[in-house]
């Protein structure tokens, strides 16, 4: 009994010295049945403590590493994804009056916005895909790929054929004719063409609007229900396409859903799509930098100490 009890010991003293935390368990845990069979209880009890405490501190420790190791990806995803986006020079080159609102409610997102030279014209897209985080992201790439691929499509003339290139696309992408992978993402998106020089907008939507103030009163035109993506009939789904004839001094704006949704105030409601016309309406007289400025500090005050639920995106442009 003393030679098994000198072993164990010589065991547990050498796992200790080369700190192997998995031996020292093993060992720890041998021990202590060791001394329970011989009816040595103080001693058992004495292990069976250790052996608990190093179990915890080592399953803290392997959760710790692996929470490391998903940040350290997220943040390289986070890279990726900033990478893809539209740099701040053609944003700001391609749309002098403007401001993005753009707040992920993780680290990654499944808003994106995409700005880029059109025939002539400047397109702009804000793009709510399903869900947030790496989910969401992964669905970002795949939309951004599709609206590259859309616009160098010399077949596509207008943001309502763009929209249906890419319900096509996302649909043979996740494979959703007859539901064939099971997967049911798509995403909600307004796209707008630009013609500065004769101030002239045309836009579609899946789902989501398009607001314009002109000479300081805010309009509204609805969106398709329509989403991209998710045609199990295989059948590519048409969009509207609404033109409209602007002013110097006039506005646009588009959005995800994220900012009317957020809840917070003294009762703890949503945002909501009326109360984010009136916050439009209150900064006109206002630079288009500062407008987003504004739309910041107030969706902030109003969250208070409320999580934010959704990745939240807005877009205006000034003409």
């Amino acid at each position: 009994m003393e030679q098994k009890e000198q072993e164990l010991k010589k065991a547990l003293l050498s796992a200790q010295e080369e700190n192997n935390e998995k031996i020292i368990l093993l060992n720890l845990k041998h021990l202590a049945e060791f001394y329970e069979e011989n009816s040595n209880f103080k001693e058992a009890l004495n292990l069976f403590k250790q052996f608990h405490t190093h179990e915890l501190n080592f399953t803290n420790r392997e959760l710790e590493e692996k929470k490391k190791d998903l940040l350290d990806s997220i943040r390289y995803a986070y890279r990726i994804q900033t990478a893809i986006s539209p740099p701040d020079y053609l944003v700001n080159d391609l749309l002098p009056e403007h401001f993005i609102l753009y707040m992920p409610k993780d680290v990654v997102s499944g808003d994106f916005y995409f700005v880029s030279e059109f025939k002539d014209k400047v397109l702009f897209a804000a793009v709510d895909c399903t869900g947030h985080g790496v989910p969401g992201a992964l669905m970002s790439v795949i939309g951004f790929n599709g609206l590259i691929q859309g616009i160098q499509n010399e077949t596509i003339n207008n943001p309502g054929e763009l929209l249906s290139f890419l319900d096509e696309y996302v649909n043979d992408v996740l494979r959703q004719t007859h539901d064939e992978s099971g997967v049911k993402d798509s995403m909600d998106l307004a796209v707008c063409t630009v013609d500065f020089k004769k101030r002239e907008v045309m836009y579609a939507g899946a789902y989501n609007p398009l607001y314009y103030v002109k000479k300081g009163e805010l309009f509204e035109i609805k969106a398709d229900k329509l989403p991209i993506g998710v045609n199990t009939d295989g059948v590519v789904d048409i969009y509207t396409n609404h033109t409209v004839q602007l002013e110097k001094g006039d506005s646009i704006y588009i959005f995800s859903d994220g900012y009317a949704d957020q809840f917070g105030g003294p009762r703890n409601k949503k945002f909501k799509y009326n109360h984010l016309k009136e916050v439009l309406l209150s900064v006109q007289n206002k630079p288009m930098k500062e407008q987003g400025d504004i739309l910041r500090n107030t969706l902030i005050d109003w969250q208070g100490d409320e999580e934010q639920v959704d990745d939240i995106l807005v877009m205006g442009v000034g003409m």
